[in-house]
């Protein structure tokens, strides 16, 4: 390449980070303002990973302050996002016991296992198009409770109303809960950082990608969660390949103390 297209290439990478280093320092403070709503709170995952391949083109280039800049973008949006959401792996337990649950779209959740005996079961009504299912299990002579969550089918302001409901019944509940299913949206926008507070459950799953139809989206935005107590975490979990534009299959074995 000549020294005239090696400049002219320069100055189009010069130009491109600066461009993009501008906007992603704007973007990156316009996410942390509630009121700015709009796409964020969907695309705040994407968001991080398009600051992760900017710095690493940056490093490739050889333009290393501004692969500097988006190194520091990049722990800031890291933590913005994993503040309320492990984004690669699950919270694991080194504990003894272990349950297995299976989340189905549209079907109850599976509870065979001889060794987990149900106390009671039930549904809470909320006036919504949204199916909130619990029950009080036992198992190694630990009670807890398990509430399986489909918010999927509801607005934006009724999984607020439902998930202020859901924190109240939370807070009724004398034995440790296990929350598990399809949220509805993800665990970093306004609603979810609200009911993770105020119960002070914890996500302790990886990031999942599943979509009606698909058991894999990377566009899609991350709505299943299993949010419990500390004593808890996921020895595994799997996503089955789902039928027809149903939600995909979520298989789960927890490990707690």
């Amino acid at each position: 390449m000549g020294y005239l297209s090696q400049r002219k290439k320069h100055e189009r990478e010069s130009i491109f980070l600066k461009i993009s280093s501008v906007a992603f320092v704007f973007l990156t403070i316009l996410s942390f303002i509630p009121a700015s709503g709009g796409i964020f709170p969907d695309l705040l995952f994407h968001f991080y990973f398009l600051n992760f391949l900017l710095f690493a083109y940056s490093v490739y280039v050889g333009r290393f302050i501004y692969g500097g800049i988006f190194l520091f973008l990049l722990a800031v949006n890291f933590f913005h996002v994993s503040a309320f959401a492990n984004i690669l792996f699950n919270t694991r337990n080194a504990g003894s016991h272990e349950v297995s649950l299976r989340y189905t779209s549209g079907f109850e959740a599976d509870l065979a296992q001889s060794d987990v005996l149900v106390l009671r079961s039930g549904y809470l009504e909320l006036g919504l198009p949204a199916e909130i299912r619990y029950w009080e299990v036992e198992k190694d002579n630990r009670a807890f409770n398990l509430i399986r969550v489909d918010l999927s089918e509801t607005t934006s302001s009724e999984r607020d109303k439902a998930l202020r409901q859901l924190a109240a019944f939370v807070d009724t509940q004398n034995d440790p809960v296990i929350l598990y299913g399809n949220f509805g949206e993800a665990a970093w926008s306004s609603s979810m950082r609200k009911f993770l507070q105020k119960t002070g459950l914890k996500v302790k799953n990886h990031l999942v990608f599943a979509a009606e139809g698909k058991a894999f989206d990377f566009f899609a935005l991350p709505c299943f969660y299993v949010l419990s107590f500390s004593g808890l975490g996921i020895e595994d979990l799997s996503v089955a390949s789902p039928q027809a534009d149903s939600f995909p299959v979520v298989s789960l074995r927890l490990r707690f103390e």
